[in-house]
């Protein structure tokens, strides 16, 4: 198992105000950028936004690069992150 595994992407609207969410497929991420939401308009990814992600993404393989698979058994605690690439980057730790 990798140390670090990718769960899924979700492209969340800009404007604080509006709830707009979609899973988004990374083959066709760049295509959201600056394209505007279907609930209110404002911009869904933008340039640097997509910039972000994709190098966090590289960090996170070379993170596993480094690592190799990693030994899972019952005493292993796992963690799910939730990551936000909107004007930086922000972790949210879920709760078990």
């Amino acid at each position: 198992m990798k140390a670090l595994q990718y769960k899924g992407t979700n492209i969340i609207c800009d404007n604080k105000d509006c709830d707009y969410r979609d899973i988004a497929d990374l083959s066709k991420l760049k295509s959201y950028i600056n394209k505007p939401c279907p609930k209110c308009g404002s911009n869904l990814l933008t340039e640097e936004d997509y910039d972000i992600y994709i190098g966090l993404m590289n960090e996170v393989n070379i993170i596993n690069n480094i690592l190799g698979d990693v030994k899972v058994d019952d005493d292993t605690e796992i963690k799910e992150v939730e990551v936000r690439t909107r004007k930086g980057i922000s972790f949210n730790l879920k709760k078990s």
